[in-house]
């Protein structure tokens, strides 16, 4: 068995992971809507440097299993997909499709929809 991960030092910027690392899918595709660029680029730039250790550390853990902290930091992780388009394609927090994205049916599964 491997030895254990540490994890990694997050305290200068603990206020970016706690106000990025949001329950669901929903609630930071809301949080990148409702923000500006310099918020988004401000978590992104933050956050980068820190990703490849994040989620080693939280790769030796089951999904089921992340409680407390470990739980916020894999939601901020989660997060940094949220704003990848934002920061590098779109260079907007949401791209004008005319597409009210909080619409969008979730997928809960492959074949979640009946065959017509």
């Amino acid at each position: 068995m491997s030895e254990a991960i540490a994890r990694p030092d997050t305290s200068e910027i603990e206020a970016e992971i706690n106000q990025w690392a949001l329950e669901t899918t929903e609630d930071r595709l809301v949080k990148r809507m409702n923000s500006t660029m310099d918020e988004i680029n401000s978590f992104h730039y933050a956050m980068l440097p820190k990703l490849p250790a994040i989620i080693e550390y939280l790769n030796q853990f089951k999904l089921s299993d992340l409680t407390g902290e470990d739980l916020k930091l894999s939601r901020a992780a989660l997060a940094m997909c949220e704003v990848d388009n934002a920061v590098y394609k779109w260079k907007a927090p949401v791209l004008g499709t005319g597409i009210d994205l909080l619409r969008m049916v979730k997928k809960t599964g492959f074949s979640d929809r009946t065959i017509l």
